[in-house]
């Protein structure tokens, strides 16, 4: 392990972002040493100010500005999205300096590159961690908590219901990946499937919810986590979404290309502002998820708090955990990393299993 894994200096690049900012001040009320990183000077300087920490500004065009940029630094937690344009990179440059490079993409693509590099990980002397937020620690563990229970699974489904709005960084992501079409998990490969074009009815704390499968984490780091060979993750969509199938299927070429995708993502920056601080304090998320064999079916609940006020709490306990060296090197869910129990450490979350046979 190198030398720079005796320092706790971490860094958040990103940090001016919704998400960034939210774990920004509370890393800071936890008097955790860390610096403040991103593209925008101007934004970060102001933030710097508000919360006396030290920042850097640099973009991630260059690995050898980056690495010059990473000295004495232990860990980096990457919250600076779309994931697919900023991950490899910075991932590249940690492993090339032997650092902990922890994000919180909920993009398969992402997720699937860094979980990847295991070997890589090891020889260096790096912790790698992706999906540390919201994307995709409860469901990861609910996941592998449903797989301990039924540890011949041959079906995982998952699901998500939410109370309060998106961030523009979510946003941005979900438009980029929408025209690309769906994914799922059959037989332990990665399937593309139409957008909006498998629907599944599920309830949420009692109350039946229309769902549409999406292209969400898990469908890659689920079958890390469980080895279970066919994933579908879902989340709530209206209705009315049965209708989207075609239209999105002729609109994906215009919507791919990367005039329309600049316009679209400034229009984000002007309209989309996520959730105010009463709904962080106040929405719940709901997760459900299922594993199923020939005789078996086994069910699971999982409530827990807003999912950006969550994904700060989760984040940062990943950091906490990697910098007190409770992980070695290597790629890992958050699972895998912490333990499917992880999820059982926060507060304000409810959890229940439900066990049916087939006749």
């Amino acid at each position: 392990m190198t030398s720079k894994h005796n320092t706790k200096n971490w860094m958040i690049y990103g940090a001016n972002g919704f998400t960034g900012k939210l774990i920004a001040r509370e890393a800071k009320r936890r008097k955790m040493s860390v610096v403040l990183a991103g593209r925008s000077a101007d934004k970060l300087k102001s933030l710097a100010f508000e919360l006396d920490l030290p920042y850097q500004a640099f973009s991630l065009s260059n690995i050898d500005d980056i690495k010059a940029n990473l000295k004495n630094i232990s860990l980096v937690l990457l919250c600076a999205g779309p994931f697919s344009e900023t991950s490899q990179v910075m991932l590249q440059a940690c492993l090339s300096l032997g650092i902990h490079y922890l994000d919180i993409t909920g993009e398969i693509s992402v997720l699937e590159r860094v979980l990847s590099q295991d070997a890589e990980a090891k020889k260096r002397g790096s912790v790698l961690i992706p999906g540390v937020g919201f994307d995709v620690v409860p469901s990861d563990c609910l996941a592998a908590l449903l797989s301990e229970k039924l540890p011949a699974a041959q079906e995982l489904n998952l699901a998500f219901h939410g109370e309060a709005t998106l961030s523009p960084g979510t946003t941005k992501t979900m438009l980029e990946i929408l025209p690309r079409g769906g994914k799922i998990r059959r037989e332990g490969k990665l399937i593309t499937i139409p957008s909006f074009s498998v629907f599944k009815q599920i309830s949420f704390n009692g109350k039946s919810i229309h769902c549409a499968a999406i292209p969400w984490g898990d469908v890659a780091s689920a079958f890390y986590s469980t080895q279970i060979p066919n994933i579908t993750v879902y989340g709530s969509a209206p209705k009315w979404s049965r209708f989207f199938k075609n239209p999105l299927r002729l609109m994906s070429p215009i919507l791919r290309h990367t005039k329309i995708q600049t316009l679209l993502r400034s229009q984000i920056d002007k309209y989309i502002h996520g959730p105010t601080e009463l709904q962080q304090k106040n929405a719940r998320m709901h997760l459900w998820g299922e594993v199923l064999n020939s005789s078996t079916r086994i069910e699971g609940s999982l409530e827990i708090p807003e999912g950006y006020h969550f994904t700060m709490l989760t984040a940062l306990r990943s950091v906490e955990m990697v910098l007190e060296g409770k992980v070695k090197a290597g790629s890992y869910t958050p699972s895998l990393a912490f333990g499917a129990d992880f999820i059982k450490g926060f507060e304000n979350i409810k959890l229940t299993f439900k066990e049916s046979s087939f006749s």
